[in-house]
């Protein structure tokens, strides 16, 4: 379900958006640190316009602010730190959600190829899960001519669609009078007994669907990694009640829906909030922006738990106008007059929860003087090490508990979980083999270079969220048996993402 955010400045971190969306150009690479010394002056400024000055200022730097910011952040200016605050978690946030946002790159080249053929060599090219459904006797003799060149993939799957004559499964709006926790089942609707991811983590890929169709120009955004598009209205349900309330609030308006696409494999989560920041007529006049909208994960984009047959199951509906994890449908009422047919432009940003790729969240420095050392994650957790022996051939055994960072996701979930069974959860499977646990427990040397992992032992401490895990791990030394200076806890971090959009030549129904 969608809800209209009736008090914007309650959502933790919809400050930083707002914020975020007025400053989308790049950054200058350099900046004088005497002036950028002065700005941070600034920040604590008798005058409220000099403040709001020096603070747009650094915005505006990004990056190269970085440094003096966050040594303002131990100051002694109180209205100093607190802008330092949030212009390092402004800044910080547009690096990462550019960094998470970076698309994977393909270069199509088909000439006079079977379609069919095509497509199989698109998803060996991506390494992304590409089918064909539907009736496919008008494709038995269909083949294509296409040179997209070095671009992002949603760029060319959409030429690809274009020159083959296919659409995607999914790309209709949703009907205005369909309830978005109906529509699409039961031929769209997946169910399955699966526990064991629903505590946060990756989620499994849904392929890319394409069908036999004519394709549509529609007004599309390529951000990176993430493609937003203005989708074509549906027909509304013959079935439906007519006098029901459509999707997004009842209050009258001209209705655009907008689909939000990821990359696959990018660690997408949910769709947060998309917020409309400026919208153009067809004259250039600007129109009245609507509130922003509340995706709320546990109606519109995330997999609805339901007691069934004495168990839980996820009810995942894959149907048209539903969400799961390769789009989104966010039906927007806008304030434009009935005598307006199209919109010049539509600005604005969507907000959502990703996961990062592998990367490091807990380190413990100068490993073999580590005995009885806590190291604590920067985003929670900690990594303790009980035992470090060293033998004469380089062979090192430790024994370590790793306490997980735990996403706010995962906290909710096991907390639900152990009131639903009496305040206990099955315990999820740990990893015990060499090669999975290699992969999130490291151990190397001063120069980055990694030990072996040989032999691993694991015991989990905590049974509520089997976050806690105990482990016994024997590590190779590579040639040279140089000496181990850390060890590594690798994972995946849940962080928030803005993407900037805009939407041009938009139609009005």
């Amino acid at each position: 379900m969608v809800k209209r955010f009736l008090a914007p400045l309650a959502v933790v971190g919809l400050g930083l958006c707002l914020a975020y969306a007025e400053q989308t150009k790049p950054a200058p690479a350099k900046a004088d640190p005497a002036a950028v010394a002065k700005l941070v002056a600034q920040l604590g400024s008798d005058r409220y316009e000099d403040r709001e000055a020096a603070f747009k200022a650094l915005d505006a730097l990004g990056p190269t602010a970085l440094e003096a910011l966050r040594t303002a952040l131990t100051g002694r200016d109180e209205e100093t730190r607190r802008r330092a605050i949030e212009l390092v978690l402004l800044i910080e946030r547009r690096q990462e959600s550019a960094q998470l946002t970076q698309p994977k790159m393909v270069h199509l080249v088909y000439n006079d190829m079977p379609v069919t053929q095509a497509i199989q060599d698109m998803a060996r090219k991506t390494g992304f899960q590409i089918q064909i459904e539907g009736d496919q006797t008008k494709l038995a003799n269909r083949k294509i001519t296409l040179d997209t060149g070095d671009i992002p993939f949603w760029q060319a799957v959409d030429q690809f669609c274009q020159k083959a004559g296919l659409v995607e499964r999914g790309s209709l709006a949703i009907p205005d009078n369909a309830n978005p926790n109906v529509y699409g089942t039961p031929m769209g609707m997946a169910m399955r007994i699966d526990m064991g991811n629903r505590y946060g983590g990756p989620r499994p890929e849904t392929p890319l669907v394409l069908l036999e169709g004519k394709p549509q120009t529609l007004p599309t955004y390529y951000g990176g990694a993430v493609r937003v598009r203005v989708l074509p209205r549906a027909t509304p349900t013959a079935n439906a009640p007519q006098n029901g309330s459509p999707v997004n609030d009842n209050e009258g308006g001209r209705p655009i829906t907008i689909e939000v696409s990821p990359e696959p494999k990018m660690g997408w989560q949910n769709v947060l909030s998309v917020r409309i920041e400026k919208v153009l007529d067809e004259q250039g006049n600007e129109v009245k922006a609507p509130l922003p909208y509340l995706c709320e994960p546990s109606n519109y984009g995330d997999l609805d738990q339901v007691w069934a047959m004495g168990g839980i199951r996820d009810v995942n509906f894959d149907g048209a106008g539903q969400n799961n994890n390769r789009y989104t449908q966010v039906p927007i009422r806008l304030h434009a007059s009935k005598d307006v047919k199209r919109l010049k432009e539509v600005h604005g940003f969507v907000a959502a929860e990703v996961l990062t790729p592998m990367q490091p969240l807990i380190t413990v420095e100068d490993i073999l003087n580590a005995t009885d050392k806590t190291a604590p994650g920067k985003t929670g957790g900690s990594l303790k090490v009980s035992e470090v022996k060293r033998g004469d051939k380089g062979q090192v055994t430790l024994q370590v508990v790793v306490e997980k960072p735990a996403a706010p996701e995962a906290d909710a979930r096991a907390a639900q979980m152990r009131m639903m069974f009496g305040g206990a959860i099955p315990v999820q499977a740990q990893p015990n083999d060499v090669n999975t646990v290699g992969k999130i427990l490291s151990l190397v040397d001063e120069k980055g270079q990694a030990f072996k992992l040989i032999a691993v032992e694991n015991k989990v401490l905590e049974s509520e969220t089997g976050g806690a895990v105990e482990y016994r791990l024997t590590f190779q030394p590579p040639a040279g048996a140089p000496k181990p200076a850390k060890l590594v806890y690798l994972g995946q971090r849940q962080t928030t993402i803005d993407v900037p959009f805009v939407l041009k030549d938009v139609p009005l129904p």
